[in-house]
């Protein structure tokens, strides 16, 4: 997953949830939850937000981060709506309205301490408010040794980029990205 999908995934859960508060959540088995999920309930959702590829749930000083990788998915379900793929599939549950599914990372904790283990190892995002284009400039110029292609997926230097878009880039560029 890119980054852009992130954002529009962030887009659609904050349409959907609007200060809802957490009346049941669950999650399979992550070894990042940093809190008791039980300190989730009765807390409302505050926003979504997207750091690169990762998905972020806000509610009332905490935090949920989602990265899906190549192969999780997110679907928001209406009231008394099945689910549409099996229970073994769910990663993460909230009021059996949002749910993840195949995610290899579901992480929550206080939401300032997620957002700067986050921070410390991501940079800058595009599709976020505090995008510095000369920042991700001098940090592409670092890597003078690797290949562009490389340095393009490398999250530190810019986040949110995933091989599509990193072939985009190149393509638009005049690179051949199939040679890097």
């Amino acid at each position: 997953m890119r980054g852009s999908a992130a954002k529009a995934y962030a887009v659609k859960i904050n349409r959907e949830f609007d200060s809802e508060a957490v009346n049941d959540i669950s999650a399979k088995s992550s070894k990042r939850v940093y809190v008791p999920l039980a300190e989730f309930l009765s807390k409302r959702f505050v926003k979504s937000d997207s750091l690169g590829k990762n998905i972020l749930l806000f509610f009332d000083g905490l935090a949920i981060c989602v990265h899906l990788m190549m192969f999780g998915s997110i679907h928001i379900y209406g009231i008394n709506e099945g689910l549409l793929k099996p229970e073994r599939l769910v990663r993460l549950i909230i009021k059996r309205k949002l749910v993840v599914y195949n995610a290899p990372i579901v992480e929550a904790d206080w939401a300032e301490r997620l957002l700067i283990r986050l921070k410390s190892n991501l940079r800058p995002d595009p599709l976020s408010s505090d995008w510095d284009r000369w920042k991700a400039i001098e940090n592409l110029l670092r890597l003078k040794n690797e290949k562009i292609g490389v340095a393009l997926l490398n999250q530190s230097v810019i986040a949110g980029i995933g091989n599509i878009l990193k072939n985009e880039i190149l393509f638009r560029a005049g690179i051949n990205p199939g040679g890097l």
